[in-house]
Parts: C-alpha cells; structure tokens; sequence
C-alpha cells in the first residue's frame, strides 16, 4: 500500500497541512501569552484578542515579523562564525600541540548557537511585545500620551 501513488500524494498533503496548522498554532499560542500578560484574561480570550489584533494590524505584524526574523538569523550567523573563528585563533596561540583546532571550535560553535538562539528568541519575544502594546494603545486612543517624549516626534511624522 505504500508503493501506491494516491497514499502518497494524500499523505503528503496531510503532512503539508499539519505543518501549517502547527506555525499557526505556535503563533496564536506566543501572542496569546502576551495578550494574557498584558490584559489578565483567560488563554481563550487572551488568543482571541490577538487573533483580532493581528488581523487589524496585519501589515505591521508581518514586517516586524520579516525583520524579526532576518535580524535574529544574522545574529546567529555572527556570533557562531565569531565563535568558531576565534577558538580557531586561541587555540592555535594558546595550545600549539593541539593539532586538530577544528574540533574545539566546531564544539564551541555549536554551544554558541544553542545559547544565541535563546538569546535571540527573548529578543524577538520583547519586539512582538512591543509592537503589541503600541497597538493597543493606539487602538484605545491614548495617542501619545503614554509615548516616552524621545518617541513622540518619530511617531508625529509616521502619520503625516
């Protein structure tokens, strides 16, 4: 049955779907976090909100989520080419004997992106955060009287 063409193809829209079902889910699951946090309400409420709030700020959340994304794959790029670069550099220096500098540096390469990709994910937890409390208080109509006065001439010339 599983050389048959149709099991295949069906079983491979049904991963394809699954797939989809899980980015949404991972992405309902983080905002309604921060909706509950920010709000105290129940998990439910808290993913409807979100659910809504995306939607009317769809264009914001898709950019700050591409930029998001692009910053934190540079990040980890960096910091683990950096990493690795410099164990290279210190062992050699360091412990002339040590023949093969390749292992200690792919081994402190990898702990290097371990630990950046926690570091990073905060990150981009803090902007989601971020954009999601500048939405709602735009929404509430509080304008920028909760804006820091560093902030309020960047936002005055984004609505012109």
């Amino acid at each position: 049955m599983k050389d048959n063409i149709v099991f295949k193809i069906v079983t491979c829209i049904i991963r394809c779907y699954l797939k989809c079902l899980d980015c949404c889910v991972k992405f309902m699951n983080k905002n309604a976090y921060i909706q509950v946090a920010l709000h105290n309400v129940s998990f439910c409420n808290g993913a409807k909100q979100s659910f809504w709030l995306i939607a009317h700020n769809a264009r914001r959340f898709t950019v700050v989520s591409m930029t998001g994304s692009i910053l934190s794959f540079l990040g980890k790029g960096i910091v683990t080419t950096a990493c690795f670069f410099l164990t290279q550099i210190l062992t050699k220096a360091m412990a002339p004997e040590v023949e093969m500098v390749f292992i200690p540096a792919a081994i402190v390469g990898i702990f290097a992106y371990m630990i950046s990709t926690i570091f990073l994910s905060v990150y981009d937890f803090a902007a989601l955060t971020i954009l999601h409390c500048f939405c709602l208080d735009e929404q509430q109509g509080t304008g920028t009287r909760n804006t820091p006065d560093g902030l309020k001439s960047f936002l005055e010339k984004d609505e012109e």
